[in-house]
C-alpha cells in the first residue's frame, strides 16, 4: 500500500486531479440548465459522477504508464516505475478495481451512463494502442494529440445525459452541445500544449514537446489561437442566453493573463517562464471551467 501511495503521489497528484475532474464535470452537469425539460440536480449521483471523472483520469494515468513505458525509462530515470520501485504488473492489480468500480458507479446511475462509459472505455484502449498506428501518430505530434482529445467530448456527454428527461432531447440541442464540447477541448487543448512548453534547458531528447516539435512561435500562436476560440464561443453562448456580463469578462480576463505570458515565453524563454507557462495554462483551463460552471449553475430560464 505505502507503493502505491507513494505513486499517486508522485504521478497523481490528488488535489489537482480533483479540481481538474470536479470543475470540469460540473461545468458540463450544470450545462444543460440553458436547455427546456431537464431533469433537477441530483447531489447524490453528481457526487458519484465527479468520482467517475476522478477514476477515469487514473485509468488514464495507468494506461499511459504502460504505453510509454520504454520512453520514459530513458527520458525520466528518476521515477518509481523506472528505478522498479514498482512494476507494471503492480499497476495493472490496481487499474482492475478502478475499472470495475467505474463500471458499478455508472450503471448506479443508469444505463445510458454505462453505454458511454463503455464508449469511453473502448476509446482509452485504443489510446493505450496509439489506434496501432503509433509509428504514424509518433511523428505528427498534432495529429496524436487531437486523437487523444476525442475523449473529452466523450466524457462531457456523461454529466450531460444525467440532467436530459429523455435521450431523444439531444437531437434539439445537437449543435449547441457540438460547440460547448468543442469549446472544453480548446480548453484542455489548451493545458495539454501549455504544460510541454518548454524552454531550451527544459528539453529531453527522449520526450516530446510542443516546443521542439513546432518551435516556439508557432506553439504560443496555436495556443493562444485556441484559447481565444475556446473563451469566445462560451462566451457567446452565455451571451445568447442573457447570463451576466461579468462571467464574460472573467474568460476574457483568464485569457488575456494566458496571452501575456505566452508572449513573456516567446521574448524570454528561460526554465522560469516556461514553468510558469505551464501553471498559467492550468489556471486558464480551471478557472474558465470554474467560472462557467458558476455561470451555468445560477442561470434561470
Amino acid at each position: 500500500m505505502k507503493k502505491y501511495f507513494r505513486f499517486i503521489k508522485e504521478r497523481f497528484p490528488i488535489i489537482g486531479v480533483f479540481l481538474y475532474a470536479s470543475s470540469m464535470y460540473w461545468a458540463s452537469y450544470s450545462f444543460p440548465n440553458l436547455f427546456s425539460n431537464i431533469l433537477k440536480i441530483d447531489y447524490k449521483d453528481s457526487i458519484l459522477g465527479i468520482v467517475f471523472y476522478v477514476l477515469i483520469f487514473l485509468h488514464l494515468r495507468l494506461f499511459d504508464e504502460h504505453k510509454d513505458y520504454e520512453k520514459d525509462k530513458l527520458a525520466y530515470p528518476e521515477r518509481m516505475l523506472s528505478r522498479g520501485e514498482i512494476t507494471l504488473n503492480d499497476l495493472k492489480i490496481l487499474l482492475f478495481p478502478v475499472l470495475i468500480l467505474e463500471g458499478l458507479i455508472a450503471l448506479s446511475i443508469g444505463m445510458m451512463q454505462l453505454f458511454i462509459w463503455l464508449i469511453i472505455l473502448l476509446w482509452t484502449f485504443l489510446m493505450l494502442k496509439e489506434f496501432y498506428i503509433s509509428d504514424y501518430l509518433n511523428k505528427r505530434i498534432g495529429m496524436y494529440l487531437i486523437t487523444h482529445q476525442f475523449l473529452v467530448p466523450l466524457m462531457l456527454l456523461f454529466p450531460i445525459s444525467q440532467r436530459i428527461e429523455k435521450y431523444t432531447i439531444l437531437s434539439n440541442y445537437t449543435t449547441i452541445i457540438i460547440l460547448f464540447c468543442i469549446t472544453v477541448m480548446c480548453f484542455t487543448i489548451t493545458y495539454e500544449i501549455a504544460r510541454k512548453t518548454w524552454s531550451d534547458d527544459r528539453e529531453n531528447i527522449h520526450a516530446d514537446s510542443y516546443t521542439r516539435s513546432w518551435g516556439k512561435f508557432k506553439t504560443v500562436i496555436v495556443t493562444i489561437t485556441l484559447a481565444f476560440i475556446g473563451s469566445t464561443i462560451i462566451s457567446i453562448i452565455m451571451y445568447d442566453n442573457n447570463i451576466s456580463i461579468n462571467y464574460i469578462i472573467t474568460n476574457y480576463l483568464l485569457l488575456l493573463i494566458l496571452v501575456v505570458i505566452e508572449l513573456i515565453f516567446l521574448r524570454k524563454s528561460t526554465k522560469q517562464i516556461s514553468k510558469l507557462v505551464e501553471l498559467t495554462g492550468a489556471i486558464f483551463m480551471l478557472g474558465s471551467f470554474i467560472n462557467t460552471s458558476i455561470a451555468f449553475t445560477l442561470f434561470i430560464k
